[in-house]
């Protein structure tokens, strides 16, 4: 059973030709603005383009010329421990993505029994920020929403991943790549419709979703702004709309 992966070297941008992208923090406004970053995109029924982008400052591995950036997906928390964890490598110029299947010691310095990914990808290193670029079979993605994990380390060698020097983060919300499924409960879409129209569209937020607001002639805290915009990014995926 092998991971299908082909080259993905076009350029990729959020909102254009279906490309979704996940950001930390939210507010960023460019790949190396961002902490960290990851941009889908399907392109067929069976495969996802991936781009992932990590902050070599940010994870401290700036000083680092052989360093990994991975991510994995939980709905726990942060630790990388327990996932099946996809880590893109540089060393020596030489560049490959793994998967570590079902079990990552996350404590420990040696890394055991990774099953290499067959085929072709990018990996580069600009600016202080490392991008790792591939195509995968969706077979291999959580099929609905979950909480995805990151973190960026160095290399001891070529098979051997030191530690991460900043502990992994977690995104605050379910990335769900696939767009197969709603995240949301029943209950929780009633919840949250409810608070985006009397917190949000009552208070003059500009909607996404062909909503009216009131506008009160008061000026938006950046915060709510932010709370409003993953509220209606969240609905929508559930199909709300008010067009």
């Amino acid at each position: 059973h092998l991971l299908l992966l082909h080259i993905a070297n076009s350029e990729m941008v959020c909102g254009s030709d279906g490309v979704r992208c996940v950001k930390v923090p939210e507010t960023c406004s460019s790949t190396g603005d961002c902490n960290f970053i990851m941009k889908f995109q399907a392109t067929s029924d069976e495969i996802t383009k991936i781009e992932v982008s990590g902050n070599e400052a940010y994870h401290r591995v700036e000083d680092e010329a052989n360093k990994w950036l991975a991510f994995g997906f939980s709905e726990y928390d942060s630790s990388m421990s327990g996932l099946e964890i996809y880590a893109c490598q540089m060393f020596e110029k030489e560049f490959s993505v793994r998967k570590l299947p079902g079990y990552n010691w996350g404590v420990r310095n040696s890394v055991i029994d990774f099953v290499a990914i067959n085929g072709t990808l990018e990996v580069t290193q600009e600016d202080g920020v490392m991008t790792c670029s591939f195509e995968i079979l969706n077979s291999y993605l959580p099929q609905e929403g979950e909480r995805m994990a990151y973190a960026m380390g160095p290399m001891a060698d070529k098979n051997v991943l030191r530690k991460h020097r900043k502990i992994p983060q977690r995104t605050p919300d379910k990335v769900n790549i696939l767009g197969k499924s709603c995240s949301l409960t029943k209950d929780k879409q009633k919840k949250m419709q409810k608070k985006y129209r009397k917190m949000c569209l009552k208070k003059g937020f500009e909607s996404n979703l062909g909503c009216r607001g009131v506008k009160k002639g008061k000026k938006m805290k950046a915060a709510r702004k932010r709370d409003c915009r993953h509220w209606e990014n969240a609905l929508k995926e559930c199909g709300f709309s008010c067009s």
